[in-house]
């Protein structure tokens, strides 16, 4: 019984995390382009400075629950870069 259910038990939990990254990286983007529409430029490409204000991250900058990677932002496409799970 154990061999059927926990792979599935697995790939459930794998796939929670590919959505909550797609999740992250989206709110990313939302307070990067909030970000932007306040002061005019782009955060950083690490996000630090996002992460350094309460009122944009009043948690702390998210890691990818994927890997645990940082994510990285790409001001030309005003996009998260990487993360593609």
């Amino acid at each position: 019984l154990a061999a059927v259910v926990l792979p599935r038990l697995t790939s459930h939990g794998a796939a929670a995390k590919r959505a909550a990254c797609h999740a992250q990286r989206g709110n990313l983007e939302v307070q990067a382009e909030l970000w932007h529409r306040n002061r005019g430029v782009w955060p950083a490409a690490g996000l630090s400075d996002l992460a350094a204000d309460a009122d944009y991250l009043p948690d702390g900058l998210p890691v990818c629950p994927v890997d645990g990677s940082a994510y990285q932002f790409d001001p030309a496409t005003q996009r998260i870069i990487g993360h593609q799970h």
